[in-house]
């Protein structure tokens, strides 16, 4: 046996990590026959051998004759056969990556992210002219809505004016004009992503440089062959800060945190949440030809929170009822209870750079007068840099996408609870701060 095992050695090689593919199921089922054969007694028929790889005799006994006179190499299939393509497949595939290159509207197609003015279908259809403005809000009318309602039962106008009444009850005013906004074949302010595309603007494409495409299935089929699959869009921030504005900043921060930490300040970087009840759940198993439900209020309530996360890994995190200067300042009074001197690096809200903020902090100054705190910001546009955007990742994919709360105060007492057992965490504030913009920024 162990002779014929070095026999098929090469067989093996191919079976090895590679399942579920026609070469490999060939090769699977050749490579039982080929056991069965050398058995002294079988255990197994071919008719058994070829239900089990879902083959007929007839080919199982096909492809054992090919193996014998032409090694595993006659199990693959042999390249130009079957249809031929009908456009040429590495122009196909030039125009895919051009449409996943290709970020935003091209210009002047009225779209945002490519520039540019209206596109010219809506021009012609415009005649040049400009949109006109939506009609103003008409006065009160003295019959405050009764008209409506004497109509229906028969009746005339309660102002006694009739169709020269201004409100609506008398006469249907639309504050927009009826239609759509750009001409038939304006694609709008669709915008393609960055790294991505849709199947209709690759088959548009395609229509428009080979004068032709495929069929929707067969386009997806291409797509799936060059290692693409449909993907949850990610949205990124499009007011961002330049490279080189936030690397000067990381250039200026290092030595400046630096002091602060030898004189024995406590470095704490800040930021803010809501996390609104009946929001969004995340997926779940259920019997098939069944409907799964889930029970949802609908309040909207939604609650602040609160949380610094320090260069020594401690987290203090709070709920608040609003995201203002004062829960702001109750936050930062958190944190001086806890040290003397206190430097927080925190996003350009406008409430942590309001007038009640620097007049808080200056009686928070006055009611600790050992104590010392200053606040610091990121620069405008750069949220990766913020090292409790992750810890709100964790908290709304525990609290949001695994479970469902019947109430809001669930959802407090849920908050609460992984405030008190998130007290330190694995998280580095530093290397969030010195991440190479390059790499998380846009452009």
């Amino acid at each position: 046996m162990a002779e014929k095992r070095e026999e098929w050695g090469d067989l093996y090689k191919v079976i090895d990590g590679m399942w579920f593919k026609p070469p490999e199921v060939r090769a699977l089922a050749v490579l039982a026959e080929l056991v069965e054969e050398s058995l002294p007694k079988r255990r197994a028929t071919q008719a058994e051998v070829a239900q089990r790889y879902g083959a007929s005799e007839r080919m199982l006994r096909y492809w054992v004759s090919v193996y014998k006179k032409h090694g595993v190499a006659g199990l693959f299939d042999k390249g130009g056969q079957g249809a031929k393509p009908r456009y040429p497949p590495e122009e196909v595939r030039r125009i895919f990556q051009k449409c996943l290159e290709e970020t935003g509207a091209p210009p002047g197609d009225g779209g945002g992210g490519g520039g540019g003015g209206p596109c010219e279908a809506c021009e012609e259809a415009k005649k040049g002219k400009k949109a006109k403005r939506p009609p103003p809000k008409p006065e009160p009318c003295p019959c405050r809505g009764r008209c409506a309602t004497l109509r229906s039962r028969g009746g005339g106008c309660a102002c006694g004016v009739g169709k020269a009444c201004k409100c609506r009850c008398c006469r249907s005013t639309r504050l927009r004009p009826k239609g759509p906004r750009h001409a038939p074949g304006c694609p709008g302010r669709r915008i393609s992503p960055k790294n991505g595309t849709s199947i209709a603007r690759f088959m548009a494409a395609m229509e428009e440089e080979l004068g032709g495409c495929y069929c929707v299935r067969h386009t997806r089929r291409i797509a799936g062959g060059m290692s693409m699959s449909t993907r949850c869009i990610t949205r990124q921030h499009t007011n961002h800060a330049p490279r080189a504005k936030v690397s000067r900043w990381q250039c200026r921060l290092k030595p400046s945190l630096e002091r602060y930490e030898e004189a024995g300040w406590s470095i704490y970087v800040h930021d803010e949440a809501y996390v609104v009840h009946d929001r969004k759940n995340g997926t779940a198993w259920g019997p098939v030809g069944e409907r799964t439900t889930l029970p949802r209020s609908g309040s909207g309530q939604r609650a602040t929170v609160q949380a610094s996360i320090s260069t020594k890994k401690g987290v203090v995190m709070g709920e608040y009822a609003r995201a203002d200067s004062f829960s702001f300042l109750d936050h930062v009074e958190d944190l001086l209870q806890r040290d003397d001197k206190v430097l927080v690096i925190t996003d350009n809200m406008s409430s942590h750079n309001s007038k009640d903020t620097r007049n808080g902090l200056r009686r928070l100054r006055r009611k600790y007068p050992g104590k010392k705190i200053r606040i610091r910001r990121l620069p405008v546009g750069s949220p990766y840099l913020s090292v409790v955007e992750a810890l709100w990742n964790r908290l709304k994919a525990i609290l949001l996408a695994r479970y469902h709360y019947p109430t809001f105060d669930d959802v407090r007492w849920e908050i609460d609870d992984f405030a008190k057992n998130n007290t330190t965490i694995d998280l580095d504030a530093m290397e969030y701060l010195t991440r190479d913009p390059a790499i998380y920024a846009i452009a």
